[in-house]
């Protein structure tokens, strides 16, 4: 645990990283709001944070990983190899405190 950083007293890292993805992603304008999965460690936060990101976790989230998910953020330092992550379809849009954000290129 750590003190809290903000007025949510939620990770700063979370917020940055679901306001980037906020801002990026079409939600404001179509009203669908993006999938993502993002790291253990801001899981609950995220939840906690956001109800305008759709979080995919658990049992079926395995099933659908290159189907439903618009957003993948990885550890910049505990992740290793998901680069390769864009011959399935996935760009590097920015990285935000030490986690790099891909989103789902268009068909």
């Amino acid at each position: 645990y750590v003190p809290a950083q903000n007025e949510y007293q939620l990770p700063q890292v979370t917020i940055d990283i679901a306001d980037a993805i906020i801002s990026d992603s079409l939600a404001a304008d179509t009203g669908v709001y993006p999938t993502v999965v993002v790291p253990d460690e801001m899981l609950c936060s995220m939840r906690q944070y956001t109800t305008k990101i759709r979080l995919l976790y658990g049992r079926g989230a395995y099933a659908y990983i290159f189907n439903e998910l618009d957003y993948i953020v990885f550890s910049s330092v505990n992740h290793k190899g998901y680069q390769d992550i864009n011959m399935h379809g996935y760009e590097f849009v920015k990285n935000v405190d030490g986690y790099d954000i891909y989103m789902r290129q268009e068909d």
